[in-house]
């Protein structure tokens, strides 16, 4: 079959036929004409070039060989041919020319994890020169312009019995460009995520020929900025415990770095009011403190539970990140401005890490404050259903609920969705720029209810800015809309589900457009969670978890308190959690914090952080607040024009 290769290609690949062909001829009876065998399937003969010497038909065997075609490295676009082999799944990413820490300025591949040395490099069928000697006796893949390469083939099994020691983990042939007859000119340039790292690469290929040969030339520039591991915030604490001579320089050093806030270099003072009035600072420590954020969640892993056990508030549930972050900028929302911009964690990381944790746990929480936010979240939850989870959402926004995620959650087991309304509302929505409407919620309790889910939760707040005895009446009109919609397909089914609301009053946050705004005084909250109760009472299937004030007192306390509340902490955990007698223990006066205006502040309490959003931002988005104007979404703008004829 195969014949001696003296100026030919050798080839790897196999035809299997001939075997075959011989024990259908032996094993056919003479008594009887039997029907002529079909044709057989002819097998196409792939080679890799690269031995002179003769080799014995008995080591042919079919193997799979990898191509990379000129299609692949037009979309890579690789600055370099290791760049684009080690993204194949069966090279493992080996010494790169890119890399300053021990390594030698080469660039090799590494098959299967065999080691350089084991896999044999060609050009054109010819081994190539190795790049050094000893342990570094591979072949050096730098010396070759990426611009000069046609293909690439890849035999990914071992083939020493054909090439010798050198080609145990398998062979690369890197076929260059022949007969080539024009000019192409390339260029590229780019960023890393982090915005350093500046790349460019120009590169030019010419070629000229005729009947009695051909000659090609490729020329290249490529710079690349350095980026040291001293630039990443995760190098921080290393560096600063290597350089630091005791524990006051460590402190020092860390507080120059991004998200490290050391509190004893910052001594607050007070104005005659009591108000803080800014902070005396010791040397040269950063005011204000920059917090640390990752630009993007590409290669970090999301935060997953890693310890299951019975013994904790959710069990053995696998609980994972699936989106960090939220573009709605509702303007009650902490976590809407401080965790932008919206980072959504690696698909397949996600589910690699739920299919690890299948053998501890039955149902999986999927963490987020916009779970659709994640282009890949109708993806994410089938294949999670397909491992039998059981899968339970966070609070899902309406406006990106659809059926292919609604039935997946029905299919997988759950019964119960959870939406925020905030009021009853669509004015105060726009107080507090919460972008979805009546109608919206109406239409997608709609698909809820018809997909098979049997009840609903929804999350209500009272104390809002504006905030009226209608809109009290509001939360009570839509839930029984609600409930109609409920009972319409409940009927059908013969059995009744549930309204489920949770109310609680609003704490203003720090970092978000209300953190000027007192909070609402204990008795009008009060009076407000009993006309609720009046509005609600005797509904049938509807019921109403209304949280006092006394419930918020302590939340509001470490949320809008500075230094002073300190004493308090100390005091609650002394004495069982009793906040209202840790406040009359540390004589704070606790009322000062929660229930006064602080619009004339000169410096707020979290103001030694920068969270990235600006005072102006936060102070405009209250004054459209009172205004009852939305601030849209890009995503949302577009479909809420019609319904927005106060923006234009």
């Amino acid at each position: 079959m195969m014949k001696r290769m003296h100026r030919k290609k050798l080839s790897l690949a196999v035809a299997q036929a001939l075997s075959a062909g011989i024990l259908v001829g032996l094993s056919a009876p003479s008594a009887y004409a039997q029907p002529a065998p079909p044709p057989a399937e002819r097998i196409e003969k792939l080679t890799v070039t690269g031995s002179r010497l003769p080799v014995s038909p008995n080591l042919e065997s079919t193997s799979p060989i990898s191509i990379i075609t000129p299609a692949d490295i037009a979309l890579e676009h690789p600055v370099s041919i290791e760049n684009l082999i080690n993204n194949m799944p069966q090279v493992f990413a080996s010494q790169g020319n890119m890399l300053s820490n021990a390594a030698t300025g080469t660039a090799t591949i590494d098959l299967r994890g065999l080691g350089a040395a084991r896999t044999l490099v060609l050009i054109n069928g010819r081994r190539m020169v190795p790049g050094g000697t000893g342990a570094n006796s591979a072949a050096d893949l730098s010396t070759i312009p990426a611009a000069a390469i046609e293909r690439i083939e890849v035999l990914k099994d071992g083939a020493s019995a054909v090439y010798g020691s050198d080609a145990v983990a398998g062979v690369v042939n890197i076929i260059t460009r022949k007969n080539f007859r024009q000019t192409d000119l390339n260029a590229f340039t780019g960023l890393s995520t982090r915005g350093d790292g500046t790349t460019y690469d120009f590169n030019v290929t010419t070629g000229a020929g005729g009947d009695r040969g051909n000659i090609t030339f490729s020329a290249g520039y490529y710079n690349q900025q350095p980026v040291w591991a001293g630039d990443r915030s995760w190098a921080a604490i290393p560096r600063a415990f290597s350089a630091a001579s005791d524990r006051a320089d460590l402190l020092r050093r860390l507080s120059h770095e991004r998200g490290f806030y050391i509190p004893s270099f910052y001594d607050p003072y007070y104005g005659p009011d009591g108000a803080l009035a800014g902070y005396h600072v010791s040397g040269d420590a950063p005011l204000p403190v920059h917090k640390a954020a990752l630009k993007t969640t590409e290669a970090v892993d999301p935060p997953v539970t890693s310890i299951f056990t019975p013994d904790t508030e959710f069990g053995a549930r696998l609980l994972i990140e699936v989106v960090r972050g939220c573009a709605n900028l509702c303007r009650f929302c902490w976590a809407g401005y401080n965790y932008l911009p919206v980072r959504p964690f690696p698909t397949e990381r996600i589910l690699e890490l739920a299919e690890a944790a299948r053998p501890f746990a039955n149902r999986v929480g999927l963490v987020s404050i916009a779970l659709c936010d994640h282009p890949d979240i109708e993806r994410i939850l089938a294949r999670l259903k397909e491992m039998g989870y059981s899968i339970s959402p966070a609070s899902l926004r309406l406006d990106d609920l659809t059926e292919p995620i609604v039935r997946v959650l029905r299919e997988s087991g759950e019964r119960t969705i959870t939406i925020a309304p905030e009021t009853g509302s669509d004015r105060l929505r726009r107080v507090i720029n919460k972008t979805v409407t009546n109608d919206e919620i109406l239409d997608r309790a709609e698909l809820i209810f018809a997909s098979g889910i049997e009840n609903l939760k929804l999350y209500y707040m009272l104390g809002l800015p504006t905030e009226t005895d209608e809109d009290l009446v509001a939360i009570r009109d839509l839930t029984l809309q609600l409930r109609d919609i409920m009972m319409k397909h409940a009927r059908a089914k013969g059995h009744v589900g549930r309204i489920g609301g949770s109310v609680n009053p609003l704490i203003p946050k720090p970092g978000t457009a209300y953190q000027w705004l007192a909070m609402t005084d204990a008795a009008t909250i009060d009076q407000k969670s009993r006309r609720l109760r009046t509005l609600m009472a005797d509904i049938d299937n509807v019921y109403f978890n209304i949280k006092s004030e006394r419930h918020s007192y302590y939340q509001a306390l470490l949320s809008l308190g500075d230094r002073r509340v300190a004493p308090v902490i100390v005091a609650a955990e002394r004495n069982g959690q009793n906040w209202r007698a840790a406040v009359v223990e540390a004589g704070v006066d606790a009322d000062r914090f929660l229930f006064r205006d602080r619009s004339r502040d000169p410096v707020l309490p979290w103001d030694i952080i920068d969270g990235g959003m600006k005072a102006t931002f936060f102070r405009s988005e209250l004054e459209k607040g009172f205004r009852e104007e939305w601030t849209l979404p890009p995503k949302r703008a577009a479909e809420n024009a019609k319904l927005l004829p106060v923006i234009q």
